[in-house]
């Protein structure tokens, strides 16, 4: 069933409010393979990455999740 308008609205409005959006460019190939660690993980992409990130810069208490 696909979700009401109002729905849709809401959720893009909570996203803008609480999410930012970061573009990330790599060489051809390196996507599939970042996106196979993930999975053998249990993890979307971004959640890898995200997780990646936070365990190279020591989990800034400022950052939020």
């Amino acid at each position: 069933m696909p979700a009401s308008q109002a729905k849709m609205n809401y959720i893009n409005r909570y996203n803008a409010e609480n999410y930012e959006k970061v573009t990330l460019q790599v060489k051809k190939g390196i996507r599939d393979i970042w996106k196979g660690y993930a999975e053998e993980r249990g993890l979307s992409l971004v959640a890898f990455i995200s997780d990646a990130i936070e365990s190279y810069v020591g989990g800034n208490e400022n950052a939020k999740s």
